[in-house]
């Protein structure tokens, strides 16, 4: 069920297609236990646009970091230094379970590349 603590879950979204519950289709999301975000920021303010229609202008292509700081239990979504969503507390989701990490895509009945070029993970144990 959606949104669930048994679920036990968080991701990162970065989301091109709005459905009812979202903000708009070009954000960045926190989803916790569920598919619907718990904290969201559109990207349009940030010049980023997720799916662009002239890649003549924009390819889409965007680097993003994702860090999760232990110390603070907070995760933080940034592009070249600029805080694009800041999440509250996630030890309980996060802390005392196994961590998966991966990508997926979704687009609906449209059709959409999308693409990871590059991963860098770091684990620290406190």
């Amino acid at each position: 069920m959606d949104g669930n603590p048994a679920n036990g879950f968080a991701a990162v979204e970065l989301d091109t297609v709005k459905q009812p519950y979202n903000l708009d289709d070009n954000h960045v999301g926190l989803d916790v236990n569920g598919v619907r975000c718990t904290h969201a920021t559109s990207l349009t303010p940030f010049s980023i646009q997720l799916a662009p229609i002239d890649t003549t202008v924009n390819d889409g292509f965007y680097m993003v970091w994702v860090n999760y700081d232990g110390a603070s239990q907070r995760a933080r979504v940034r592009r070249h230094g600029v805080a694009l969503l800041d999440a509250p507390d996630l030890s309980a989701v996060l802390l005392g379970k196994r961590a998966y990490f991966g990508f997926s895509a979704f687009t609906g009945v449209k059709y959409q590349f999308n693409c990871v070029p590059m991963w860098n993970m770091t684990v620290e144990r406190l």
